[in-house]
């Protein structure tokens, strides 16, 4: 059989020393430290001071004794926007804008359907926008301009059919053969 207790004879771990700072690397005059600049050997008057040593008052101020720096200021304190006049019921307070020319939104429309109808509103709506100053010039313009274009597209495309079908008819008639037996 087995022991019940097979590690009872063994003692229990020490306990751990108490953990005391120290330096860790030796200063000038203490045993074990050489000149400074030697390899491995840092200068005891470096530019960092010792652990433990901070300037007077500790690491940190008490709450209270808080200076702000010099160049700063104080924010203004807040202001209140300035008051504008409450509108009025049933008034807008900002000015219409001028209406849309429907001719316009017409012409930028039936430009893409009927050319011919986009040219021809599209100058309507240009002389109504001059003379009554609403809005759409642009849109008058693209119909236009739209128009126009396709317009000429299309006449392009019928020439070129034309002269396509007058090159075939020609090739036909110079290529005829007569039977004669």
């Amino acid at each position: 059989m087995s022991d019940p207790t097979p590690y009872a004879d063994q003692q229990p771990p020490a306990q751990p020393a108490q953990y005391q700072p120290t330096t860790p690397y030796p200063t000038a005059g203490q045993p074990g430290s050489s000149a400074p600049g030697q390899p491995g050997q840092y200068p005891a008057d470096g530019p960092y001071q010792q652990p433990g040593q901070y300037p007077a008052g500790g690491p940190y101020q008490q709450p209270g004794q808080y200076q702000q720096p010099g160049p700063y200021q104080q924010p203004a304190p807040y202001q209140q926007p300035a008051q504008y006049p409450p509108a009025q019921y049933g008034q807008n307070p900002y000015p219409a804008a001028p209406p849309t020319n429907v001719f316009a939104i017409i012409a930028l429309v039936v430009s893409f359907i009927l050319p011919i109808g986009g040219i021809v509103l599209g100058h309507i709506a240009l002389s109504q926008i001059k003379r009554t100053g609403e809005q759409g010039h642009g849109m008058a313009l693209a119909g236009t301009i739209i128009g126009y274009s396709l317009t000429a597209l299309i006449l392009l495309a019928i020439i070129a059919y034309v002269v396509f079908i007058v090159v075939i008819i020609g090739a036909a008639a110079a290529t005829t053969h007569s039977y004669s037996y």
